[in-house]
C-alpha cells in the first residue's frame, strides 16, 4: 500500500498546486486533507497547526454550524488525520441523523455507499466489547 499512498499523494500535491494557481478554495481544501492523510498512511509527520488553520480558513468560508455537523466525511478526514475518536462520533452521528430520514430500500442503499458504509465499520471497528 506504501507505494499507492506515494503516487496518492504525487496527485494531491499536483491537485493543490493547481488549486493555488487558479485560487479553487474548495479544491485546495479536498487536496490539503488527501495530502495529510496519505503522508499520515506513510508514516510521515504532518503539520498539525497548519491543517488546522487549513480546516479554520474553510470553515469561514461558509456557516460553521453546516461544515461540523453536515460533512461526515471531512469529520472523517480529520478522525484519520488527528486520531481523535470524537470526529468518528461526529461522522457516525451524521451518518445515523440521515439513514433515519430515509425509508428502508433507501436507507439499505445509503448505508452501503463508501463513505457510510467505512464510517460505520470504523465506530464499529472501535466501538467493539
Amino acid at each position: 500500500l506504501q507505494g499507492e499512498y506515494k503516487e496518492s499523494l504525487i496527485y494531491f500535491e499536483k491537485s493543490f498546486n493547481l488549486a493555488e494557481k487558479i485560487n479553487l478554495k474548495l479544491w485546495r481544501f479536498g487536496s490539503v486533507l488527501g495530502k495529510a492523510i496519505n503522508r499520515k498512511k506513510m508514516g510521515q509527520n504532518i503539520n498539525r497547526t497548519s491543517i488546522i488553520d487549513e480546516i479554520n480558513e474553510f470553515n469561514l468560508q461558509g456557516p460553521i454550524e453546516h461544515k461540523k455537523e453536515r460533512n461526515f466525511h471531512h469529520n472523517y478526514c480529520y478522525y484519520i488525520i488527528f486520531e481523535e475518536i470524537k470526529y468518528l462520533q461526529l461522522s457516525y452521528d451524521r451518518v445515523i441523523k440521515i439513514a433515519n430520514k430515509l425509508n428502508r430500500k433507501d436507507k439499505k442503499l445509503y448505508l452501503n455507499c463508501p463513505w457510510p458504509k467505512l464510517i460505520i465499520e470504523e465506530w464499529e471497528k472501535n466501538n467493539e466489547l
